[in-house]
């Protein structure tokens, strides 16, 4: 196994277990994305990994039906803490 392909299959294990069943040939074709931009790359795998554990969790929409209702949710989930800490002082 090449040091690209080795760092390609690492960079999969990022994405949830459901996600990486349903994509079994992205590691595939990330090394040949490392192969050729191998720093621009890492960035967007990482970042789409961190979403697609915020979908899993629910914090993010999973289809187009629902992303006014995950929106809003993630608004006044990102004002708990404020309120919080408001009513604290």
């Amino acid at each position: 196994m090449s040091d690209t392909a080795r760092r390609a299959a690492l960079l999969v294990q990022l994405f949830p277990r459901q996600w990486r069943r349903q994509y079994p040939d992205f590691a595939e074709v990330l090394a040949d994305e490392l192969a050729d931009h191998p720093r621009g790359v890492r960035r967007d795998v990482v970042r789409a990994a961190a979403v697609e554990h915020l979908r899993v969790a629910g914090v993010l929409p999973t289809s187009p039906s629902t992303t006014a209702s995950s929106g809003l949710g993630l608004l006044f989930g990102s004002l708990v803490p404020f309120v919080a800490l408001s009513a604290g002082m």
